[in-house]
């Protein structure tokens, strides 16, 4: 029974880091979303409350008043074409993850960059034994 929940509680870990490491927005979202339209379903809907659907967008079908080149990605949002991003700031995603950058500012992804460059691989197997530990010791006790 031990065992068991022991597998358990490592199977749960491991499916929780993959999917938060893997998550990746949608790339038909990309146009819609990097211009800051809102997106309904399927649809992206413009500032005069118009609407294209996603895949029309994207291949210029619809929506072509809106489909400008002049445009920055803020701060904390998405981002697939690094050079988007507004003044300041820089396209960013940690080592070792997959999913999607977002915009964020140069003095932060230095301090990011640095601090997980020595210490983020380092601090995740810690953290990861611990909670091992902790897991196995009160699982000891109950029996």
């Amino acid at each position: 029974m031990k065992s068991k929940k022991s597998f358990l509680f490592l199977f749960l870990l491991s499916f929780l880091t993959s999917f938060l490491a893997n998550a990746a927005i949608n790339p038909v979202y990309k146009e819609c979303s990097q211009r800051g339209y809102q997106i309904d379903g399927k649809y992206c809907v413009f500032p005069d409350s118009t609407k294209c659907l996603l895949e029309e967008f994207n291949n210029g079908k619809c929506g072509e008043k809106w489909m400008t080149d002049d445009y920055c990605i803020p701060e904390g949002n998405y981002v697939w074409d690094a050079d988007k991003c507004c003044e300041g700031l820089v396209a960013y995603l940690p080592d070792g993850m997959a999913g999607q950058a977002s915009c964020q500012p140069k003095s932060k992804v230095m301090v990011k960059k640095t601090f997980f460059d020595s210490f983020g691989g380092i601090a995740l197997v810690v953290v990861v034994l611990l909670g091992l530990l902790f897991f196995l010791k009160r699982n000891k006790r109950k029996s």
